[in-house]
């Protein structure tokens, strides 16, 4: 898709703008540019002397969503006409919204001290409910349907900085940067990361709980998977598999696969259709709720299944 394309030869509002004072929008919503697929309009609640608010309305989810080329485009025009009239502007921010509905599902900043490179804080598929994967907290969320698959307040195709933010957040402790830049990490109270069940959870206690964050590895990273593991008593098994279930809904796949001799199991559960990646088939979220030692760990994966990112992609196993 490039809705952009047909509206960079257009008409860009010079005309309009130069009749201006100071203050780029006299009037509210004032078109910048538009097309069939958006408009794009600056709000009369900004001017020179500060930050400018780009309105961007779509009836495409997909134009706000994190992959953000097509804004990217919306916003190079935009500044063509913007910086005409206002040209020491330091910052854009974009807010986005759907056709019909006066909620921002879309926020991003744009600064000339980053040659106006868009950085989404928000995107569509991040307008949920607060993050409550852990099954200690009180309060259950509501099933989460369609593509909205949130872990520990990550979600695919987050930019670094927003994830650092969530992750800091759902763990009140700064994550740590590792691998050149395209691995975040938190761990704690013998929860560690690593693909090995011995090395995670050795010396793990119910209630700790660890994370690992992905990025691409481009100029400007994107989330394409998430480990998230916690830990429990073991008598809390079903408990963790029904805190699940009442997130994100019922599963694609349940199974149940032997553990011990002593009839002890763990539990497979899988959302979203599987796909092949790096010659694995793999669904959107994945979760193991199973026994380990004297304790219970849930376990889940979730993965970034957009086409367009998959090239870009190296797990590590």
């Amino acid at each position: 898709m490039n809705p952009v394309k047909s509206v960079l030869l257009k008409s860009l509002g010079l005309a309009m703008l130069a009749c201006l004072p100071a203050a780029v929008a006299a009037a509210p919503g004032r078109v910048l540019l538009e097309d069939p697929a958006f408009h794009a309009t600056v709000s009369s609640a900004t001017d020179c002397r500060g930050p400018i608010d780009l309105m961007l309305v779509t009836p495409d989810p997909a134009l706000l969503d994190s992959d953000t080329r097509d804004v990217q485009r919306i916003v190079d025009a935009s500044l063509a006409v913007i910086r005409f009239q206002c040209p020491d502007i330091a910052r854009v921010t974009v807010r986005g919204s759907l056709q019909g509905d006066t909620r921002e599902t879309f926020v991003a900043d744009a600064e000339r001290s980053n040659n106006w490179l868009v950085k989404p804080e928000r995107t569509f598929r991040l307008q949920v409910p607060a993050d409550t994967t852990d099954i200690n907290r009180t309060g259950a969320q509501p099933a989460m349907q369609g593509p909205v698959l949130v872990v520990a307040g990550l979600e695919p195709g987050m930019s670094l900085d927003a994830a650092r933010k969530a992750m800091a957040s759902s763990f009140n402790t700064e994550p740590r940067l590792l691998d050149g830049g395209t691995r975040l990490v938190v761990e704690g109270d013998g929860c560690r990361a690593g693909s090995s069940w011995q090395t995670r959870f050795g010396g793990a206690v119910p209630g700790s709980r660890c994370v690992e964050a992905w990025f691409t590895d481009v100029r400007y990273p994107r989330l394409y998977r998430v480990e998230y593991a916690e830990v429990v008593t073991a008598r809390q098994s079903r408990e963790a598999t029904t805190s699940l279930v009442r997130r994100y809904g019922e599963p694609l796949v349940r199974e149940n696969s032997a553990v011990y001799r002593d009839g002890r199991h763990a539990t497979h559960l899988a959302w979203g259709t599987a796909q092949t990646v790096d010659g694995k088939l793999r669904h959107p979220l994945q979760a193991t709720v199973g026994p380990f030692r004297e304790i219970t760990v849930l376990a889940i994966s979730l993965y970034d299944m957009t086409p367009a990112r998959v090239s870009e992609r190296s797990f590590r196993y």
